[in-house]
C-alpha cells in the first residue's frame, strides 16, 4: 500500500509539472485547456487550504479521468465509502466559467441509483445469459440481482451496489477485470476482484478457507459485496430447503455439514467486522439466517 500511495503521488506530481509547462508555453493557455481538476481534501475542505489545483485540461474527458483517478486511489487507501466521506480526498473538475461540472464526492456517494446502476444490471444479464442457479431452472442472473437489491435497501452508495451486481461476472461469467474497470472504474473493479475466488481449480474446502480469511482483512465496502452475496444466497437455500428437505443438499460439491461448517464461519467473521459499522443490521440479519437454516450447534 505504502509503494501504491508513493506511485499515487509521484503522478500527481506530474501532472502538476506538466501543466505549468503548458501554462508557460501556451499563451492562450486558459483557452486551450479550460477544464481544471482540484483535489480537495473533504477535511479541511471548509477552507481554502483543502482546495488544491491538480491540472488543466482540454477536454472534460480528460479532466474527469483525472479527477476519478485521484478520487478512487482515496477511496481504496480508506477501504470504504463510510470511512473515506468526509476525510479523504476527492477529485473535482470546474469549467472555464468556473462551473463545478464533475464532483467526485458525489459520484461516489449517490444512492439515488442512477444510469450506472441499470447498465450493470444490463451488463450483469448478458455476462449471465444462460446460466442457471445450481439445481434449478432460475436463471443465474437473479441471484446478483438479488445481492444489489439488499444494499440499495440499506442505502448504500451506488459504485457499491454496482459492484454487487457484478460480483460474480470475473468469476463464473468470464469476465475480465480490466473491462470492468474499464466500464465501470477501478474502485468497482476492486470490490468485484475481492468478492472472487483466485483459483477455481481448487478444491472447494480450500477455496472456501480462502474466502473465510480473505474477508478477516478484506476493506469495509467489499465486506458489504461479500455479504449481500452470502445473504442472499442462505435465504435461498432456507426456501427450496424448506420445499426439499434433506434431498436439497444432494445439489451441491460439499455435503451439508461442510455448508455448516462454511456459512457459520462467515457468520463469525461478519459478526468480528460488524463493530461500529453504519451495516451492523446487515451483518445481525445474515448471522439469524445461517442459525435459523444450521442452528446454534457448531460443526
Amino acid at each position: 500500500m505504502e509503494r501504491q500511495y508513493k506511485e499515487d503521488v509521484e503522478w500527481v506530481i506530474a501532472q502538476v509539472t506538466q501543466d505549468k509547462a503548458n501554462e508557460a508555453r501556451y499563451p492562450d493557455y486558459k483557452e486551450r485547456f479550460p477544464y481544471e481538476t482540484v483535489l480537495v481534501d473533504q477535511f479541511q475542505g471548509h477552507d481554502e487550504y483543502g482546495y488544491d489545483k491538480v491540472a488543466c485540461y482540454a477536454t472534460l474527458e480528460e479532466a474527469i479521468a483525472a479527477a476519478r483517478k485521484i478520487t478512487e486511489e482515496a477511496l481504496l487507501r480508506s477501504g470504504s465509502v463510510e470511512s473515506w466521506h468526509g476525510m479523504g480526498d476527492a477529485g473535482l473538475v470546474y469549467d472555464a466559467s468556473g462551473r463545478l461540472a464533475w464532483d467526485g464526492i458525489r459520484e461516489y456517494t449517490d444512492t439515488r441509483g442512477g444510469k450506472e446502476v441499470f447498465e450493470a444490471i444490463e451488463f450483469a444479464t448478458c455476462a449471465h445469459s444462460g446460466q442457471f442457479r445450481k439445481g434449478t431452472n432460475i436463471p443465474y442472473i437473479t441471484h446478483p440481482l438479488g445481492a444489489g437489491r439488499i444494499l440499495i435497501e440499506l442505502n448504500c452508495p451506488n459504485k457499491i451496489v454496482i459492484a454487487s451486481i457484478l460480483h460474480d461476472t470475473v468469476e463464473d461469467a468470464g469476465v475480465e477485470y480490466a473491462e470492468i474497470d474499464w466500464r465501470f472504474g477501478r474502485y468497482v473493479a476492486e470490490l468485484v476482484l475481492w468478492a472472487s475466488e483466485p483459483d477455481k481449480k481448487a478444491d472447494w474446502k480450500t477455496r472456501k478457507a480462502h474466502t473465510i480469511e480473505a474477508l478477516k482483512k478484506a476493506p469495509g465496502d467489499a465486506l458489504l459485496v461479500s455479504c449481500a452475496d452470502k445473504l442472499d444466497n442462505i435465504r435461498a437455500m432456507r426456501r427450496d430447503y424448506a420445499k426439499e428437505g434433506e434431498a436439497f443438499w444432494k445439489r451441491f460439491n460439499a455435503v451439508k455439514e461442510e455448508q455448516k461448517w462454511y456459512y457459520q464461519s462467515l457468520a463469525e467473521v461478519f459478526s468480528g467486522r460488524a463493530k461500529n459499522s453504519a451495516y451492523a443490521g446487515l451483518f445481525e440479519e445474515f448471522a439469524r439466517e445461517v442459525q435459523a437454516l444450521f442452528g446454534t450447534e457448531r460443526r
